[in-house]
């Protein structure tokens, strides 16, 4: 009885250690199958490069989204430019403040007027402002010291006008590259004056669209303002100065001269009135005579 149970014991043992070896093949077994599968995916992968494909230049880099085009490469061109008018109770002082805000920000006089009467005296400024202090400097000018008379601020944007300008001025200048080339292959004289002609007509345009670009860059970099600022006087009588007594009789004189003058004349002008009243009046003394 106890050998068939020993017996029994070692052939559970047996059967446990065959199960095991069978579990460690098999796990081995898929091992390698990955392994090999994995080799024949890279070897599948990979694909001989040629001569003529290791010669070939780079491919572009993909292009950019819209959006980071828009911001990245497009920059807005805005024109800021305002009128506005203050009345203030010191003009000098008025002057001198505006004088250092001018200073402060870079800014310049493009003209600069002052009018005077009994009632009111005034400055009309036009000032040129760096586009970056435009906001601040108006805060400096309308401040709590003026009364604000009128107002009025404006902003354009021109980036489409702007950009289009480059266009066409990139454009013109690659059309004058090639007939600047044309020009060094040119044989005849009749093809080196077309040519030329060519070229002078955009060269002229050229200088037209940079001069338009130039000027839009000045606009947008520099804001203009028109400002008035003006100050009150109090009402003062003051009599109108008169001339001596003689000079006024001589120019009385002189006045009714002239005007006797000018009355014959008038009569003189009218000629041909006066013939169709005498022949009126001969005809009515006709008719008259008849009657009677």
């Amino acid at each position: 009885m106890k050998i068939m149970r020993s017996i029994f014991k070692l052939l559970i043992l047996f059967a446990l250690f065959t199960s095991c070896d069978s579990k460690s093949v098999n796990y081995l077994e898929a091992d390698n199958e990955l392994a090999l599968e994995t080799e024949i995916q890279a070897e599948e992968e990979i694909i001989p490069i040629t001569r003529q494909d290791a010669l070939k230049p780079p491919p572009p880099p993909p292009p950019m989204s819209p959006l980071v085009q828009k911001t990245d490469v497009i920059k807005k061109k805005i024109i800021k430019d305002g009128r506005i008018g203050i009345k203030v109770k010191d003009l000098d002082n008025a002057k001198l403040q505006l004088d250092s805000l001018v200073k402060k920000y870079d800014a310049y006089y493009a003209n600069e007027s002052f009018s005077n009467s009994h009632y009111r005296s005034a400055y009309n400024l036009k000032i040129r402002i760096p586009s970056e202090h435009f906001e601040v400097f108006i805060n400096g000018v309308d401040n709590a010291e003026v009364e604000l008379m009128f107002k009025d601020i404006n902003a354009r944007d021109v980036s489409e006008e702007y950009y289009d300008l480059k266009t066409r001025l990139g454009n013109k200048r690659l059309y004058l590259s090639r007939y600047q080339d044309l020009l060094r292959k040119a044989k005849s004289v009749k093809e080196i004056l077309e040519v030329e002609e060519k070229i002078r007509y955009l060269v002229e345009e050229i200088e037209s669209v940079e001069g338009q670009i130039k000027y839009l860059d000045d606009q947008v970099g520099y804001s203009t303002l028109n400002l008035t600022i003006s100050m009150e006087k109090d009402a003062r009588f003051e009599p109108k100065k008169e001339d001596k007594f003689s000079e006024r009789l001589k120019e009385s004189l002189a006045n009714g001269w002239f005007g006797i003058v000018t009355f014959f004349l008038f009569l003189i002008k009218i000629w041909p009135v006066w013939i169709v009243c005498v022949v009126l009046i001969l005809a009515w003394r006709r008719y008259k005579r008849r009657k009677q």
